[in-house]
């Protein structure tokens, strides 16, 4: 929800203007005092983050007519990312910046938080789920026979409603006659209330108009506290962009033709963040203040270090983890062979990490010793080579596959693991996608700083220590944004998405989102480390729990969201006067001049011979044109025309 919205350099107000939003606002003034204004910051809003939300087009593609409450293109192509830069009082010299105070909803919050404040309030929140139909015997309400397909629905012992169709395969007879069950829904629609903590927080939104572009794009993004402290910023990061080459890249394209339309979609329909490559990335800045990580060094990092004999087992085993992986890094640096063709580092973190979290049956020593054989020793006790013997044998004995060509290759079954390690160990089977979401957080770390992760791990450090490596951890990432592909016309909005990225453009968490999560697992094993909750109380697969702070774009982003889902826009070209500001490539100079005469000759003479010196490397303080012979000339012109410095 939105509590203000602050202004500067929009229109009318030039300097900084704020406007409270209560659940009812009047706004009333003279004629061209910027009422109109106001409401379209609102929509300037929308259309940077959620710009479908503001025209028919989905609504007309899903259900053949559109909706009268939403626009469409022609209505918001003045707040496009082409013309907003009109907007600005001093146009193109200074950049538009909105400033919204939003109140995030938090389940808890106490005085350790970033955001925390006495400006904090409670209310009811309602919430919608949908709850998949129970597994099991349920009440038969009707079933109905087909040809060889029969139609079953069943009321469970929840409530929900569960159908199936069961379809006979010809297989068979008897009690041995084989069925195809398909399940069909529908789920249960769960509604509730729950007390929240709305959290105000204010976020900024800077506009900059690049000339090279033509281009409006956003150029920062800051998310503050009620006391006005900034917590972090994302700068755009000014660079040509290409399209990423390498599949393993966020925001790859896998075809020429896929390409070409993602370059017809951001010249038809550009968007505030991306480039002509579909994606661009920001700068992330930590601001100093400690407090920002008081929560992850008191609640996360600090509780590992105990006497408990438990704590420090799994203690122990998150460091034989790191312990092997550094040593991968040793063989990779030293080794003469590509050790990409034995085993690639996705293929070795993903195996260590299957045995230390899967195998929970094994004790620590016989575990230890396990995980040095994969690797050949030098006289100094420092790794040279893999051990491709034995990782072959540990990969089979795990998953009941092998190494190829660097990877692992497996027969796929509902489990990671082979039928025997899930008989002889409880977490293979119980916790199987967990364990694999702690070996996604691995895929991309052979480019972070490990060993900041394992002396952190070794010791316990001072909290200014903490502070500083964990604002360290980010100078070799950035947030991405990226344009989605999309199938349909051009005038289809796509979606905008972002993940953090490190230098190679690979989706990565930061050292500290690595060393935090398994810190959650130290502490009170797999299950502390993810969050399972549901309004409904259905279990669901889990999510890690993440407390860094550049996560906090995510809760702000989606309260937009949430709160334009509701939002009828005051469309620009629904005023009393339509507003409709022609671009350069709109007018047809052919034409204009075979009514009135020459109209842009000389300008584009000039133009021209910019492009021709340039060329030719000359420098040259200013072009005199005084005839049209040497639009055809160019290197009379060069001689004649140019003031060389």
């Amino acid at each position: 929800m939105y509590k203000e919205i602050t202004i500067e350099n929009i229109k009318t107000f030039e300097k900084e203007q704020k406007l409270k939003i209560a659940p009812i606002t009047l706004i009333y003034g003279e004629n061209s005092s910027g009422k109109t204004t106001l409401l379209k910051i609102l929509d300037i809003v929308h259309n940077i983050f959620t710009p479908w939300a503001l025209t028919r087009d989905r609504d007309k593609r899903a259900t053949g007519t559109p909706n009268p409450e939403r626009g469409s293109f022609e209505d918001i192509k003045n707040i496009s990312a082409r013309k907003i830069h009109f907007f600005s009082s001093q146009i193109n010299k200074k950049p538009l910046q909105i400033e919204l105070t939003l109140n995030l909803p938090f389940p808890h919050i106490d005085q350790r938080h970033p955001l925390y404040s006495n400006n904090i309030s409670e209310k009811y929140e309602y919430f919608e789920e949908n709850i998949p139909p129970q597994r099991g015997k349920g009440k038969t309400i009707s079933q109905k026979t087909f040809g060889t397909s029969t139609y079953k629905i069943d009321r469970m012992p929840d409530g929900s409603i569960r159908k199936m169709v069961i379809r006979d395969t010809g297989e068979g007879s008897g009690n041995k006659k084989k069925f195809r069950i398909s399940a069909l829904g529908s789920s249960r629609i769960f509604r509730s209330k729950d007390k929240v903590k709305m959290v105000p927080t204010k976020f900024f939104i800077e506009i900059k108009f690049f000339p090279g572009l033509k281009l409006s794009k956003v150029n920062k993004l800051e998310i503050k506290n009620i006391n006005n402290k900034t917590l972090i910023s994302f700068l755009r990061i000014p660079k040509q962009y290409s399209f990423p080459k390498d599949i393993s890249q966020y925001g790859y394209l896998d075809t020429n033709g896929v390409k070409q339309n993602m370059k017809r979609h951001t010249k038809e329909n550009p968007d505030f963040f991306t480039s002509d490559a579909g994606y661009a990335d920001y700068k992330i800045n930590i601001e100093k203040e400690n407090n920002i990580w008081l929560k992850a060094y008191k609640y996360k990092y600090e509780r590992i270090f105990s006497d408990d004999e438990k704590i420090n087992i799994r203690l122990n085993k998150i460091k034989l983890l790191f312990q092997a992986l550094i040593n991968y890094k040793y063989v990779w640096l030293s080794t003469s062979t590509n050790i990409n063709n034995e085993m690639k580092w996705r293929a070795f973190s993903y195996l260590v990490t299957c045995y230390i979290f899967g195998n929970n049956k094994t004790e620590y020593p016989e575990m230890e010793k396990t995980i040095k054989s994969l690797f050949q020793f030098s006289d100094k006790n420092f790794p040279r080579d893999l051990n491709m013997k034995n990782i072959n044998t540990l990969v089979n004995e795990q998953f009941g596959g092998e190494s190829i060509k660097g990877d692992i290759a497996w027969n796929t079954s509902k489990y990671i693991f082979s039928s025997n390690i899930i008989k002889k160990h409880s977490n293979a089977k119980k916790y199987y996608n967990e364990i694999y979401t702690f070996s996604e957080l691995l895929t991309n770390a052979d480019s972070i700083d490990l060993f900041v992760i394992q002396n952190f791990l070794n010791k316990k450090v001072s909290f200014k220590k903490f502070c500083v490596e964990a604002r360290n951890s980010y100078e070799d990432c950035a947030i991405r944004f990226k344009r989605t592909p999309s199938i349909f016309g051009m005038d289809n909005f796509n979606e905008i998405e972002h993940s953090l990225v490190n230098r190679r453009g690979q989706k990565q968490s930061t050292n500290f989102d690595i060393l935090l999560s398994f810190s959650d697992y130290i502490y009170g094993d797999i299950t502390k480390a993810f969050d399972y909750s549901t309004k409904s109380g259905a279990r669901s697969k889990g999510r890690i729990k993440l407390v860094t702070p550049h996560y906090l774009i995510n809760n702000c982003l989606s309260e937009i969201k949430r709160t334009v889902q509701g939002f009828i826009p005051c469309l620009p070209n629904k005023t009393e006067t339509p507003y409709n500001i022609p671009m350069e490539e709109e007018f047809n100079w052919e034409e204009i001049e075979k009514a009135i005469g020459p109209l842009r000759g000389k300008e584009r003479r000039i133009k021209n011979f910019k492009k021709y010196f340039k060329s030719k490397g000359i420098k040259f303080k200013e072009i005199t044109v005084s005839s049209p012979d040497y639009l055809r000339d160019p290197v009379k012109a060069e001689m004649a025309v140019a003031k060389k410095l």
